[in-house]
């Protein structure tokens, strides 16, 4: 932990990544945990949001994804809290779009 806070201080590009998939790590919930630690570990809740979204579509050189802005690809959710004052908040999910479309809520 006090690794990753000496790259991001130095300026290393952080990029969020989990283990997720195989039996017993459920897509989802590590991702939640890894968030909350990189935080733990001295990282900004935007830092961290940013590891995971921008961050990550730049180092697999992905284009018009990872930020919001005309002509990227817009999946994104929408929070009833902010995950800038505690990155917990990501788990308090309003809605979901892919594709800038709202996916229905399960009835």
């Amino acid at each position: 932990m006090s690794n990753l806070k000496t790259l991001s201080d130095n300026g290393v590009k952080i990029v969020m990544g989990t283990d997720t998939g195989p039996p017993a790590r459920f897509q989802g919930y590590f991702e939640h945990q890894e968030l909350a630690l990189m935080v733990v570990s001295g990282m900004t809740p935007l830092q961290v949001i940013q590891s995971a979204t921008s961050n990550a579509a730049d180092y697999l050189g992905l284009e018009n994804i990872g930020a919001i802005k005309k002509g990227n690809w817009a999946d994104f959710l929408i929070l009833n809290a902010n995950p800038l004052e505690d990155i917990s908040n990501t788990k308090k999910l309003n809605s979901v779009y892919i594709a800038g479309n709202k996916v229905p809520a399960k009835q």
